[in-house]
């Protein structure tokens, strides 16, 4: 993984997961971040466990991606 390279972002929410492919940003050996226009939205993932960590986690919904 490294950065210009494509994931899958999940989303879970109401039941539901839709996915969305996103451009890694930012490799660490701790996280991957997403690119965005606006810093809210670049989201931070834990490359152990596949979930965002700077997620607002609103009405219950939640992002992950898929660890290989």
């Amino acid at each position: 993984m490294k950065k210009g390279d494509k994931l899958m972002m999940n989303f879970h929410g109401f039941g539901m997961v839709s996915q969305e492919e996103q451009i890694i940003h930012k490799v660490t050996k701790e996280y991957v971040q997403i690119e965005a226009e606006d810093e809210e939205y670049m989201y931070k993932f834990n490359l152990k466990t596949g979930k965002c960590l700077n997620d607002n986690k609103y009405m219950g919904c939640y992002r992950t991606i898929n660890i290989k």
